[in-house]
């Protein structure tokens, strides 16, 4: 299936900055792993009819991307300064990164990966080799500063 990533538009400056790197380093990735490129949206180009219907992937949080929050309240996700929750689990911590895959709710034959943190400033992709390892249900990194660091992976 094919996947779009959609960025976020939101936020301050540092916020923008930190969604660009993120965009960034998952396009070097991919790079590496797949030999090509991916489609990238902006939240404001995502036109619901014909992008929700293939796997997508949301770049930032729920105050600096619009489809991320249009999702909030029928996503078992939360992510704050401190915690990150998802339906089983829950992270606690200062500058903690994200990615967590779930059931697009809009048609449920499709995923929705949420990449980012509640603090974009020093937000960075997971440095993962998605090509051997895959996608996990689950990732939280902490962030400090820009180094990076795996606190906990796995599926559901």
């Amino acid at each position: 299936d094919r996947f779009v990533i959609v960025r976020g538009t939101g936020g301050d400056e540092a916020d923008r900055l930190g969604i660009e790197r993120i965009c960034n380093q998952m396009l070097a990735a991919w790079k590496i792993a797949q030999f090509g490129n991916f489609r990238v949206i902006t939240d404001l180009e995502f036109e619901r009819n014909s992008d929700s219907m293939a796997n997508f992937v949301l770049v930032g949080n729920p105050k600096t991307n619009k489809v991320w929050q249009m999702l909030a309240p029928r996503i078992p996700l939360v992510v704050n300064a401190t915690e990150i929750k998802s339906p089983s689990k829950s992270w606690q911590g200062n500058d903690l990164g994200l990615q967590m895959i779930f059931r697009n709710p809009d048609d449920g034959s499709h995923s929705v990966v949420f990449i980012g943190a509640a603090n974009l400033k020093y937000a960075q992709f997971s440095p993962q080799n998605l090509s051997a390892e895959g996608w996990f249900d689950y990732a939280i990194w902490h962030t400090s500063r820009g180094q990076i660091g795996l606190l906990d992976a796995g599926k559901w």
